[in-house]
């Protein structure tokens, strides 16, 4: 089943205007038949055409999602009772006028059909602006609110290795201040699509707060070393350009947790922060793992 989550924040925008002007003219299209029904006028090819629901307006646009949509049940749904629509209105269009009488069973199932198309639209609209409530509008990230809802969702699951991972740009606040928030939002926006990049699509980011991202992966520890290590080497070797063809580098610090089942996601995430803070004073642009420093300070009691 296809993951609305993974759709970005102007995408979900895009679908749901588009979405909209496309109702329209499909109610538009409705009012055309009954005008033509009452007054017995002979129909267009628009509704006449057997490919007729892939050349409308609303087809064409359903067929333009099938990358983001396809597998999901509700778009499923809509393509049925999309084309079941066409297909009805055609069979009316078939009606002698002599048989018109024989017509109004086929229109109650076009009524029927069009409401139900409208319902189901509905409900693709509801989903999006409910993802769209839990995006960050800067970097096109699940906010922090929609990270609390998966992580207790991958703890109560049955994957061993759910490794939590924080990363935190150092020395954000000097950027802000030497070359303002615009610049500092562009950074955030660079760092964001190279972490996403580097993950795989089984993993998940979140916008935690400022210039702090949570990273949920799924994995060994060492194979998640290794994607976190690659991460931040990425970030090191990364320059955002800004408008004006400045250059600016940053590194980024991590800390990592293997997520206990045994306590809350909230002390989970208190864990992998305590590991951040130790990559912080440590020198930053490093790894830290909760439990390497666990142990550290035991052996130093």
């Amino acid at each position: 089943m296809v993951n609305l989550d993974k759709i970005s924040f102007s995408k979900a925008h895009h679908i749901l205007h588009t979405l909209e002007m496309c109702m329209i003219s499909h109610e538009q299209w409705f009012e055309k038949i009954n005008l033509n029904l009452i007054k017995k006028r002979p129909f267009a090819a628009q509704f006449t055409d057997k490919e007729a629901y892939n050349k409308c307006r609303m087809g064409g646009f359903l067929k333009s999602l099938e990358d983001d949509l396809l597998g999901s049940d509700i778009y499923t749904d809509i393509l049925f009772l999309h084309r079941r629509v066409h297909n009805t209105a055609r069979a009316i269009t078939q009606v002698k006028v002599s048989e018109y009488n024989n017509i109004y069973n086929l229109y109650d199932e076009l009524i029927t059909q069009r409401n139900a198309l409208k319902w189901v639209v509905l409900i693709l609209e509801n989903q999006l602006k409910n993802n769209i409530v839990q995006v960050d509008p800067l970097t096109g990230l699940m906010n922090r609110q929609k990270m609390e809802s998966t992580l207790r969702r991958v703890q109560g699951g049955d994957e061993e290795n759910s490794i939590i991972c924080i990363a935190d740009i150092d020395h954000f606040k000097k950027i802000n201040d030497t070359y303002g928030h615009t610049v500092g939002d562009l950074v955030l926006i660079n760092v964001a699509n190279l972490i996403k990049s580097s993950l795989r699509p089984s993993d998940a980011i979140f916008r935690y707060g400022g210039e702090e991202f949570v990273l949920s992966i799924t994995a060994p520890r060492k194979k998640v070393m290794g994607i976190v290590e690659n991460l931040r080497k990425k970030i090191e070797r990364s320059v955002t350009t800004t408008m004006d063809g400045r250059e600016i580098s940053v590194t980024a610090s991590f800390g990592m947790v293997t997520m206990d089942r045994d306590i809350s996601v909230t002390d989970n995430i208190t864990n992998a922060d305590k590991a951040l803070y130790h990559s912080k004073e440590s020198g930053r642009n490093r790894i830290t793992r909760y439990e390497d420093m666990a142990m550290m300070e035991e052996a130093m009691v």
